[in-house]
């Protein structure tokens, strides 16, 4: 897949929740990953694949990846020259997410007298569209791109729309050479979002710049199930956490807490971190 060399692919940063409902998809993300020469070619690409152009087959692949049950690739692996750091790199591309697990968990949850309701449909589409924001944002930090066949840097939301913004508003006159930079920059910009309207534009480059935060993405995640299980009132907190863990254990701390994926860590550690997240989410 090619993706023009000048722009940076944010077309593939998804905000729209329905893309991701029918279970035809969430098969489909499945069933690429499971094709009988996909280890071999995601190598491939990681390693020849440059700049833009492998940071968008990054985002494109990656969530089939993430929700397989393939081996982790070891870091080891020769990567392109164009990844900054190739071990936080595999720390992503190594994450693994069992959907079926966690939607048998929500129906065994949804069961229970003191649940007065679980949107099971609901919570696994925004992990899916959780999982592509989270990947775009974190991978796209560790990929060099490139303007004009010069190599600039990763890409960063917040600095990239402060220079448009800053080109767009009229001021003195400027050296024709710098003006014919800054025109290329705002069109590329303008172009890498490929909407239709300049609303859906300001839509999604406002998601980004919330995502881009790490505090931000907790909140979010911790959101999707807050606002998606609901518990009897008469709930304690100390039960809620009990029968919420499990997802912290097995979808948010693959995220943000990969050490409590080790065989070795104990039950009090990922009460610790759980209680930590939720602190942190709710802040």
């Amino acid at each position: 897949m090619y993706y023009d060399k000048s722009t940076f692919p944010i077309y593939l940063y998804p905000i729209d929740v329905t893309l991701f409902e029918s279970e035809n998809f969430q098969e489909k993300i499945s069933f690429i990953a499971n094709q009988e020469n996909f280890y071999k070619v995601f190598l491939e690409h990681l390693k020849n694949k440059k700049e833009q152009d492998l940071l968008g087959y990054l985002i494109a692949s990656l969530p089939s990846l993430i929700f397989s049950k393939k081996n982790s690739f070891s870091n080891r692996e020769t990567v392109s020259k164009s990844i900054k750091n190739q071990y936080l790199v595999y720390d992503i591309i190594n994450i693994r997410i069992d959907l079926n697990s966690i939607k048998e968990r929500l129906s065994e949850l949804e069961s229970q007298t003191c649940v007065e309701k679980v949107n099971i449909d609901l919570i696994i589409s925004e992990l899916i569209l959780f999982t592509f924001q989270y990947i775009f944002i974190n991978i796209s930090k560790h990929i060099l791109s490139s303007f004009n066949n010069k190599i600039e840097s990763h890409f960063d939301i917040k600095k990239d729309s402060k220079k448009y913004y800053k080109y767009i508003v009229k001021k003195e006159k400027i050296p024709m050479d710098r003006a014919i930079a800054q025109k290329n920059f705002t069109n590329s910009y303008l172009e890498s979002f490929a909407v239709q309207s300049e609303e859906d534009r300001k839509i999604k480059e406002n998601d980004l710049i919330f995502m881009s935060s790490l505090v931000n993405q907790k909140r979010r995640l911790n959101s999707i199930f807050e606002n998606n299980i609901i518990f009897s009132e008469k709930l304690s907190s100390t039960k809620k956490n009990s029968l919420s863990i499990y997802f912290f254990k097995n979808f948010t701390a693959k995220f943000f807490f990969k050490n409590l994926n080790e065989n070795s860590i104990k039950d009090y550690e990922v009460i610790e971190a759980f209680r930590a997240f939720k602190k942190m989410s709710q802040i």
